[in-house]
């Protein structure tokens, strides 16, 4: 609890009610065996994923799936044509790396100072 007189920001907090368990997301249609393990391992390491972003999730496994597919027949057309679609569907639902992240924060962690002469002495010294 901080001191002083509440901001109006901090009273448009909704807290989050973790006691609450999580609802488990299941393929509206049927998938294959690889598409289904996809659509569970996106659902497991992606908790913000949501019931709405379920058709989205199985066209991303699907085209995945395709992907992998036509590497394995070393068709570049079609590989490059699934590519494109994984990677539109991954970063509408926030499964890439880049989109999951503010750009300002990136940029942030990027321009950290580098450690002064001094700084770099001092932990030479404590090596030895």
């Amino acid at each position: 609890m901080q001191p002083g007189r509440p901001s109006s920001a901090s009273l448009n907090i909704v807290p989050i009610d973790a006691t609450k368990a999580r609802l488990k997301l299941i393929p509206l249609s049927p998938l294959s065996k690889g598409e289904l393990k996809l659509f569970q391992h996106a659902v497991h390491h992606n908790r913000h994923l949501r019931a709405a972003d379920i058709p989205q999730l199985e066209l991303y496994s699907m085209s995945y799936c395709r992907a992998v597919a036509a590497h394995k027949r070393k068709d570049t057309e079609a590989w490059q044509c699934e590519i494109r679609i994984v990677l539109a569907i991954a970063r509408s639902l926030r499964l890439t790396v880049q989109s999951a992240q503010e750009p300002k924060t990136v940029g942030r962690k990027r321009e950290a100072p580098l450690p002064s002469f001094y700084e770099l002495m001092g932990a030479q010294g404590d090596r030895s």
